[in-house]
């Protein structure tokens, strides 16, 4: 049977997905460009956040689970996330060989792996994401969520301030922490995700404090506290203009877009090596135009890649993205 999806959260995600790309490449070409530096720092303080608090308000029946659901929702969990990074690790070890100059992360011993350090970076999300779940699905209760969300909080707000040594080039301590709060939230606002963010005049408050705590954080006040209470004003405001667009071309765009989210978020990565080998060298001088050109083609290419092969081939999406 397949599952219902729920519109506006699909929006969200198509928003956080192209955030998620358009930061992925400006990593190798704002070195001197000060504004852009700035931008990807403040996309950097929400997007994962919003991924994450996303995930916890479609993973309430973690929480409804009795003891004999408990092993096949662990088990679908395992499929959907451990899978793809799995295979993902696998392929990329050579990738990483062949071209270590153009890839985000150095090679760390493979070990790594089993503690969230993927050669492909960019799926630490899948492991903490599995984490959590893990600890939902076995610790946690709806009695006990609010002081899980107070714990998590918390965590999400000293995160910054832990040392960015203490982790793997593909996996800090730091940036994981960072969403813990997020997802518990998430799942504390599943049974009323229809309506909690439907507050206009809340919207706007929430927009104010993104705005403020952004510019804070980015002018390096000093006041790193701020960055995740800026994250949750803008996942509040995302969401609640997800939920208020009308039907039309951007719903269909961000929603489709939101659909694929996993997969763009997968695929992209080996993309914008290929673009950085043959787009870098042209483009370097222009870096607002490769931004744009790059992400276009990478998510482009992405969707393109799973539409028309990857979804035909049932053993491919398995092992590539989990089902």
């Amino acid at each position: 049977m397949k599952k219902s999806r729920i519109e506006w959260i699909d929006i969200a995600k198509g928003f956080g997905i192209l955030l998620v790309v358009a930061g992925h490449t400006m990593s190798p070409v704002m070195t001197g460009y000060p504004v852009m530096e700035k931008i990807c720092q403040a996309i950097y303080m929400f997007h994962m956040p919003l991924f994450f608090l996303l995930a916890g308000l479609v993973c309430g029946k973690l929480l409804k689970a009795g003891r004999g659901e408990r092993k096949s929702l662990l088990i679908g969990r395992a499929k959907r996330l451990l899978v793809p990074y799995a295979t993902w690790a696998v392929i990329y070890i050579p990738i990483k060989l062949l071209m270590e100059d153009q890839v985000r992360f150095e090679q760390a011993p493979i070990w790594t792996v089993l503690l969230g350090n993927n050669p492909a970076g960019q799926l630490w999300f899948l492991y903490v994401l599995f984490l959590l779940s893990v600890i939902t699905l076995f610790f946690v209760k709806r009695r006990s969520l609010p002081v899980w969300c107070v714990i998590g909080g918390i965590a999400s707000i000293l995160a910054p301030a832990i040392p960015v040594e203490l982790g793997f080039p593909g996996i800090g301590l730091s940036f994981s922490t960072y969403q813990v709060g997020f997802f518990f939230m998430g799942l504390l606002l599943t049974e009323v995700r229809e309506t909690c963010f439907r507050d206009g005049l809340l919207a706007v408050l929430f927009g104010i404090v993104w705005a403020s705590c952004t510019l804070a954080v980015v002018l390096d006040l000093g006041m790193w506290y701020l960055e995740a209470i800026g994250a949750a004003g803008a996942c509040y405001v995302i969401c609640f203009c997800a939920g208020r667009l009308k039907t039309g071309k951007l719903t269909r765009f961000f929603g489709g877009l939101g659909r694929r989210s996993m997969e763009i978020y997968i695929l992209h990565a080996p993309i914008l090596v290929v673009c950085r080998i043959l787009l870098k060298p042209f483009l370097a001088q222009l870096p607002w135009i490769y931004v744009l050109v790059v992400t276009v083609v990478s998510v482009t290419s992405s969707v393109l890649a799973t539409e028309l092969v990857i979804k035909k081939i049932k053993p491919l999406r398995f092992i590539l993205f989990g089902g």
